[in-house]
């Protein structure tokens, strides 16, 4: 029969003879808030059949009246207290060693995120410096690069003496307009001198406007080129260009005018309908170049002139800088800027994200220092608890099984017709005898908290000057 809740089983049987109880302990204790639950007393009375016994002996007028020492069934009663004290010095020691290793790890907790706050710019160095030594090969490459750039464009800028910005780089619409304003002028002039060229021409405005198609392709394509690729070399004050942009200029200006005589001299063989007239209008015009036929033959020439100069303005004008040269070296630094800027936002972001991922581990770790160390007080105040529930589960144990005791005392002496026995009357006689523990040291315990609460206190005191050297790294790997 079991007779005492929450630990070890006893087991009793029970001989209705007064003289023959016996039992096996193990001890069943009342479930409780307290790690030491009580003895469960109406278990016990119930399973030793323990007002019956004490009847069953008041009947046989025992223990006798003279009787000094105790009976059996006392001492047996006496034997729940050593039980249900080995039971609570078991729950003890788990309590207490429980408490012990939280303790120590709280301890090691303090100590280890202390050291980790203490060195966190270290552990940041290191990784930061990972970082550079993964993109270091990329680092000189930019920056020779954009170096080189930098120094090609400041001696051209020095040696041409200039000052002013580059022009803005052309975008695809401006390409776009160029494109269209060469079509534009090509068109225009082969609309204007269509009708010039068709009046003896058997296919009429059609083949009109293709002679002019074909002399206005010409025309505009090489005023645009030179005028896209020659005259910005008049910036240019010194060195071979100086004497070679002037003469190419003067060129084109006697090439335009010849151009535009040899298109009125050929309108005019069309007019007269003379055979291979390509040939006959460079005669003409090698023998007699200002001798046109008509007014409208001038007037091509004057319109082929204007065009030309027109599609010359036009192809300098289509420059992103009218230095030539000076648009492509800014663009080429730009280029090496940007590529530099893109790297070096990229690195500074990587470097930036571990600062801000090692500023939050320095919080955590002052936190947990801080937390550990206030935990360490209320973890020895439970070890402190634990042992006074353990004495005070020992004194409710006593005085549960003195209760016991008195009871069957208080049964056997109502039902005897002697005097019951002297020592029925004083609890003094009965010895209640077990292993008890005492009290923990809790010295070492209040050594350590007091270790820990000065390590959290000087690492609250010493932390802004652990952030400002954390943050000096960071800046010293920016740079």
């Amino acid at each position: 029969m079991d007779i005492v809740k929450g630990g070890a089983k006893i087991e009793v049987s029970v001989d209705k003879s007064p003289r023959n109880v016996s039992h096996t302990k193990n001890i069943k204790l009342y479930p409780s808030i307290s790690p030491f639950p009580p003895l469960e007393s109406d278990e016990i009375i119930k399973g030793l059949d323990l007002v019956y016994v004490a009847k069953n002996l008041a009947w046989k007028e025992e223990p006798s009246s003279d009787s000094k020492l105790r009976s059996v069934q006392e001492l047996q009663i006496d034997n729940y207290y050593p039980d249900a004290v080995a039971k609570y010095n078991q729950i003890l020691k788990a309590g207490i060693d429980n408490k012990t290793k939280e303790i120590e790890k709280l301890a090691d907790d303090v100590k280890q995120n202390d050291n980790n706050a203490r060195n966190i710019q270290k552990m940041f160095d290191i990784e930061g410096q990972k970082i550079l030594d993964q993109y270091e090969h990329f680092f000189e490459k930019e920056k020779k690069e954009l170096e080189a750039a930098e120094k090609q464009f400041y001696d051209f800028r020095e040696k041409n003496h200039i000052t002013r910005p580059a022009g803005k780089p052309r975008n695809k619409y401006d390409k776009l307009y160029t494109v269209f304003m060469f079509l534009f002028l090509v068109g225009l002039e082969s609309i204007f001198n269509a009708g010039l060229f068709s009046t003896n021409l058997e296919g009429g405005l059609i083949a009109g406007a293709a002679m002019a198609g074909f002399f206005s392709v010409f025309n505009v394509t090489i005023s645009f080129f030179f005028g896209k690729f020659i005259i910005p070399h008049f910036y240019i004050k010194a060195g071979p260009w100086k004497y070679i942009t002037p003469l190419c200029t003067f060129a084109w200006i006697v090439a335009l005018f010849f151009y535009s005589l040899i298109v009125g001299h050929y309108r005019d063989c069309l007019q007269m309908d003379i055979d291979r007239p390509e040939v006959a209008a460079l005669n003409t015009l090698a023998s007699s170049p200002f001798q046109l036929s008509d007014i409208f033959s001038w007037l091509l020439c004057v319109l082929t002139i204007v065009v030309g100069i027109g599609a010359a303005y036009h192809g300098f004008k289509s420059n992103a800088d009218p230095f030539p040269g000076y648009s492509e070296l800014s663009e080429k630094r730009n280029r090496a800027l940007h590529n530099w800027n893109k790297f070096a936002s990229k690195r500074h972001n990587l470097i930036e994200n571990k600062f801000n991922e090692y500023s939050s581990k320095l919080q955590n770790y002052c936190s947990t220092v801080s937390g550990a160390a206030g935990n360490l007080r209320l973890c020895i105040q439970d070890k402190e608890l634990i042992f006074t529930q353990y004495q005070s589960a020992l004194a409710s144990a006593r005085a549960a099984v003195i209760a016991l005791i008195q009871k069957f005392r208080s049964v056997n002496a109502s039902e005897r017709k002697t005097k019951p026995p002297a020592y029925f009357s004083s609890t003094e006689g009965i010895f209640l005898k077990a292993d008890e523990v005492q009290a923990p040291d809790m010295n070492l315990d209040y050594k350590i908290y007091a270790e820990c609460q000065a390590i959290s206190k000087s690492l609250d005191d010493e932390l802004p000057a652990i952030k400002q050297e954390l943050l000096d790294k960071y800046q010293l790997l920016l740079k």
